[in-house]
C-alpha cells in the first residue's frame, strides 16, 4: 500500500473517531441537559402550585374571618327573618330571579340598586378595592352574600342571577 493511502486512511480514521466521539458526547450532554431541565421544571411547578394553594387558602381564611363581621351578621339575620315571614317564599324568589335575568346585562334595576347600595354591599366593594390596590389587579371577579334561602342580599356588582341556591 502506498504511503499516501496509508496517510489518508490514518487521517480519515482520526477524523471519523473525532466525529464519533463528538456525536456521542453531544448526544449524552443533550440527554443530561434535558433530564436536568425536566427535573427543574417539575420542581418549579410544584413550588408554584404550593404558593398558589397557600394564596387561595389565605383568601379563604380572610373571608372566613370576614364572616364574623357585625354588619354581615346583622344583615344576614335581618334577611333570614324577613324571608321566614313570607308566605310563598319560593314563588317570590323565582319571580325576582326571572325579573333579574330578563334585564339586559348592562342595565341595573331599582331592586338591584337597592341591594348594591346596602351598607354590606359597600363594605364588599371596599374590600375588593383593598385587594385590587394591594395586588395591582382584580383578585376576585365578584363577591356576593346570600341568605339561607340562596337569595342575594349584598354584592360587589351585578350578578348573572338573583337566586344562587340553584348553582352547581
Amino acid at each position: 500500500m502506498k504511503i499516501g493511502i496509508k496517510l489518508f486512511l490514518g487521517f480519515f480514521s482520526i477524523v471519523l473517531l473525532v466525529v464519533l466521539v463528538g456525536y456521542f458526547s453531544s448526544n449524552t450532554s443533550q440527554k443530561a441537559l434535558q433530564k436536568s431541565i425536566e427535573e427543574n421544571t417539575l420542581t418549579l411547578a410544584v413550588e408554584t402550585m404550593d404558593k398558589i394553594d397557600r394564596n387561595i387558602y389565605s383568601r379563604i381564611e380572610d373571608f372566613q374571618a370576614y364572616s364574623s363581621d357585625l354588619i354581615l351578621q346583622k344583615t344576614l339575620l335581618k334577611s333570614n327573618q324577613e324571608f321566614e315571614g313570607l308566605v310563598d317564599l319560593q314563588f317570590l324568589i323565582n319571580k325576582r330571579d326571572k325579573e333579574w335575568t330578563s334585564v339586559p346585562e348592562d342595565e341595573i334595576t331599582a331592586f338591584m340598586k337597592q341591594i348594591m347600595s346596602s351598607s354590606l354591599s359597600k363594605e364588599l366593594i371596599e374590600l375588593l378595592a383593598y385587594y385590587k390596590n394591594k395586588y395591582g389587579y382584580k383578585l376576585f371577579g365578584e363577591v356576593f352574600v346570600t341568605n339561607k334561602y340562596g337569595a342575594n342580599i349584598a354584592q360587589s356588582g351585578k350578578t348573572t342571577d338573583y337566586r344562587q341556591d340553584d348553582e352547581a
